[in-house]
């Protein structure tokens, strides 16, 4: 019989925009379970702010942010972290747009815990305009950054910075890319709960003591911290199928343009 942890499905989550009238525009889900780790990102490079295109022009291949420019179509970027590297597995521009794509993303994986830094104050507003509140209701939300400050007095909690006192210098978190672009910052976030939940539980006074974690130790010590949080009854096991293998429902896969 599986151990109870190894049905848990956590997703770490960011967004950018969707707030003071501008759609939402970029959102990365890192999803995690005890023997599996992917992240999808989803953008719309048309709907971005000027600043958001700049930043997306970096990561996405030429003939794909030239499409989703010019055809408002929606990219779909498959991740996998390989050697501490968030690694491109493929970019899939389809026409449908950002929003209904990521209210499927979450209906096949309903009951998954997704977790942000300040949902409560910023992301679950968005997620309610992008995808409505019946998707959203059906995950259980985990605000990391309430948590994360009951636990650890640092002069700023900013994920956007790695300047000393900071979460991300203070765990010695790795840099994946510049702040304020959906995957950084989900990766960064991830990585500051899980070596910041064990080093609770394990050696409070000790916040190198993650270095001699595996990757199961960590997942496992915030996993317990999400449960001290949430009710029980909210928290369910994975569900079977969903988007196994990285396949994207048949609907979703129409050719940009």
């Amino acid at each position: 019989m599986k151990s109870a942890v190894s049905r848990r499905r956590v997703i770490w989550c960011d967004t950018e925009g969707g707030v003071r009238g501008v759609p939402l525009w970029d959102i990365t889900c890192i999803e995690e379970t005890s023997d599996t780790l992917r992240a999808e990102r989803f953008c719309n490079v048309s709907l971005a702010t000027k600043r958001g295109r700049s930043s997306l022009c970096k990561f996405l291949p030429a003939m794909v942010y030239r499409d989703s420019l010019k055809t408002a179509s929606t990219c779909i970027s498959t991740m996998h972290l390989v050697n501490g590297v968030w690694t491109v597995e493929k970019h899939v521009n389809v026409s449908a747009g950002l929003n209904p794509l990521l209210t499927a993303y979450m209906t096949d994986r309903k009951n998954s815990v997704l977790v942000a830094w300040n949902m409560r104050g910023h992301d679950r507003h968005v997620l309610h305009r992008a995808v409505g509140e019946a998707a959203v209701n059906n995950m259980v939300l985990f605000d990391a950054l309430p948590w994360f400050r009951s636990k650890f007095k640092l002069p700023k909690n900013t994920m956007s910075s790695k300047k000393p006192g900071t979460p991300r210098a203070v765990f010695k978190v790795p840099d994946y890319g510049s702040a304020h672009a959906s995957l950084a910052d989900a990766a960064h976030m991830r990585d500051v709960v899980l070596r910041a939940a064990y080093c609770w539980k394990h050696s409070k006074h000790d916040l190198n003591a993650h270095k001699c974690a595996n990757a199961l130790e960590l997942f496992e010590s915030a996993c317990t911290e999400i449960e001290s949080e949430v009710a029980l009854s909210e928290w369910h096991e994975v569900a079977d199928r969903p988007w196994r293998g990285g396949e994207l429902p048949r609907s979703v896969l129409q050719p940009g343009g």
